[in-house]
């Protein structure tokens, strides 16, 4: 089921508030102004329904939402150093709007235009949106589709797509922060994850990849068979450190088993498993938000990794003219039990 509610304005356009309902009670509510997600409804093992994203007070909030809480951001998910990269001999300039670098598409990125929105089926909202040529500084006029989807199996499914008439680099993602103990009664630091990743990449001090690909091995990044959020972030390690004490780490993942991330809360027994076909994920644990909203809540971006083009032995985000590009992420929930998706043999 899809219900629609009117919930602003903005200039002469109104703001519309989309919700996916399945048949187990599972909500996603999610804005036209952004792709912004709202909140997502799930049950603890007691079968109370709470919010497990962080979410603004009031809607208006999120025309300026710095955190991103919820956001679709691109054409390009993370930073891009100097705001500027080199295709075919052609130097390209990007609007800085992080210190020296380009982060998550420049000012007017996704999470700051209005997306035309229409009903697919009775479980899933397509988003539309047409980035012009130069916007930002990226070249090309790129059509971009997302569609949000609410099966009965639990699952949260975002699709990306994206057609451009040049060659440009596009790595969308979803900027949501989860926190499983529901309606942000605690901090995610408790939390257990779960990484299929034996790589990650190191970070400078501006948070750009120094272009070294380290292996978990060893470190408090190796999540292959899971620890707390606290054990990674509050340990003494230069690159959790450099990171404010959190994490904010682009991890290659090994494609191996049915989950490729597993996050659980077991004071509520939520859990989420997440499944996607990129390349990479990057987990940011919260460790530079207001001081009250410190740790309480986790990123999952799932995309290719941060600043390929300006390294080049990364897998490239470049899409050339009239390509297709095709990417989607499942989100499964769940609650901990004897047969739960953590406890899966053929998990990750």
């Amino acid at each position: 089921m899809v219900l629609q509610e009117r919930v602003s304005r903005v200039n002469e356009d109104y703001i519309i508030q989309y919700t996916l309902v399945n048949r187990n009670g599972i909500k996603v509510s999610f804005l036209n102004y952004g792709g912004v997600i709202t909140r997502i409804i799930a049950p603890d093992r007691f079968g109370q329904f709470e919010n497990i994203v962080l979410s603004h007070e009031r809607i208006e909030d999120y025309f300026s939402n710095e955190p991103y809480y919820g956001a679709l951001v691109g054409r390009v998910a993370g930073r891009i150093s100097n705001a500027e990269f080199v295709m075919d001999g052609v130097r390209y300039h990007l609007t800085k709007n992080d210190g020296n670098n380009s982060i998550h598409g420049g000012l007017k990125n996704f999470s700051h235009v209005l997306w035309a929105c229409r009903v697919k089926r009775e479980n899933a909202v397509e988003l539309s949106y047409e980035s012009p040529d130069g916007e930002e500084g990226y070249p090309g006029n790129l059509k971009v589709k997302v569609t949000y989807e609410l099966n009965d199996e639990d699952e949260f499914i975002i699709s990306y797509s994206g057609v451009s008439d040049r060659k440009t680099p596009f790595n969308p993602t979803s900027h949501s922060y989860f926190n499983l103990s529901g309606d942000d009664k605690r901090d995610i630091l408790d939390h257990h994850l779960i990484i299929s990743s034996s790589r990650f990449l190191e970070l400078a001090k501006d948070y750009l990849p120094t272009g070294k690909i380290m292996p978990v091995e060893g470190s408090v990044f190796d999540f292959r068979r899971g620890r707390t959020i606290r054990d990674a972030v509050m340990s003494d390690d230069e690159q959790t450190v450099l990171a404010k004490k959190g994490l904010n780490h682009p991890f290659l993942l090994d494609k191996e088993g049915n989950y490729d991330v597993i996050l659980s809360d077991s004071a509520s027994g939520r859990e989420m498993a997440v499944k996607t076909d990129a390349v990479g994920v990057v987990i940011y644990t919260g460790s530079e938000l207001p001081p009250e909203k410190r740790y309480h809540g986790i990123c999952i971006e799932t995309q290719g990794l941060p600043d390929a083009v300006n390294n080049s032995s990364f897998p490239s985000i470049v899409i050339r003219e009239g390509e297709k590009f095709n990417t989607s992420t499942i989100f499964k929930f769940g609650v901990k039990s004897d047969n739960s998706i953590a406890l899966k043999k053929e998990r990750i």
